[in-house]
């Protein structure tokens, strides 16, 4: 549980602090960092939305079909899971916030920042 709340911590101090953008304008969270019903450890947001954006710039550091890591500088990563990468959309390994990166597959996806 204390894991739970230090990582939910670093990720709302992301969006405050460092000013990031919602990685899903309009969406809805379906889900925060907890333990379902089911005992299963969530390890991330689960955001309901059709398009997923950079919520920062960055590096890409990894993509592939359905997941994409950027580095937003020297202390955060955000992981996006779940999401049709748009490759045309990645120019040079590097995203703007705001820029469209992907889709989410099956209408939601995960946002875990590191």
């Amino acid at each position: 549980m204390r894991k739970c709340l230090s990582v939910f911590l670093l990720i709302f101090l992301s969006y405050f602090t460092f000013g990031f953008d919602s990685p899903a304008p309009g969406g809805k969270i379906l889900s925060f960092f907890a333990q379902d019903s089911s005992g299963r450890f969530n390890t991330g947001h689960e955001i309901q939305s059709r398009d997923v954006y950079a919520s920062e710039d960055g590096e890409i550091v990894f993509y592939n079909s359905q997941m994409i890591a950027v580095k937003h500088n020297d202390e955060i990563m955000s992981i996006y899971k779940n999401v049709n990468v748009r490759e045309s959309s990645l120019h040079r390994n590097f995203v703007k916030r705001g820029q469209i990166i992907g889709s989410a597959v099956g209408g939601s996806f995960h946002l875990i920042q590191l």
